[in-house]
């Protein structure tokens, strides 16, 4: 999977990479820059910093009425005087995805693209398994990985 990012620390585009999702910054000066970044490759999804973008309140209904169906996943600070709940429920109706808290923990927002990669390849689970007698096989297709009969097997490219 390839996205488009704004803020994310090289920590979690790190931990990305390492669950197979290409992460590559763009750094637009004004909001309308973004679609150009998005449109000049093939892009799976964009993931924001909500406190890294200056135009974050305003980029989920921007990106709706310019026609953009890149699925947007939001990285938004937790306030006190708003439940997370509704903070969520604000940014979804505007457009966004998904909204996760902010600071940014790599499993969930790996967790949160690989649902958007679901739809989008109509994939209902990163796992499959099959039996073989009675002994399982699962094949974890995020990570290319194999157990059989619940012990990891080596792979190679060749």
């Amino acid at each position: 999977m390839k996205i488009l990012y704004m803020g994310l620390s090289k920590a979690i585009v790190d931990m990305l990479a390492e669950r197979t999702i290409t992460a590559h910054a763009m750094e637009p000066a004004v909001i309308e820059e973004v679609i150009e970044w998005i449109q000049s490759d093939d892009y799976e999804a964009l993931v924001v910093v909500f406190d890294e973008c200056s135009f974050g309140n305003v980029l989920p209904e921007f990106l709706r009425s310019k026609k953009s169906n890149i699925p947007l996943v939001m990285a938004v600070p937790t306030y006190p005087h708003m439940s997370w709940s509704a903070m969520r429920a604000d940014f979804m109706e505007r457009g966004c995805d998904d909204v996760i808290a902010n600071p940014v923990h790599a499993r969930e927002l790996g967790a949160s693209l690989r649902v958007i990669e679901r739809r989008m390849k109509g994939q209902s689970s990163d796992f499959v398994t099959i039996m073989h007698g009675n002994v399982p096989i699962v094949i974890d297709l995020a990570r290319s990985r194999v157990e059989v009969n619940g012990l990891a097997m080596r792979l190679s490219s060749h």
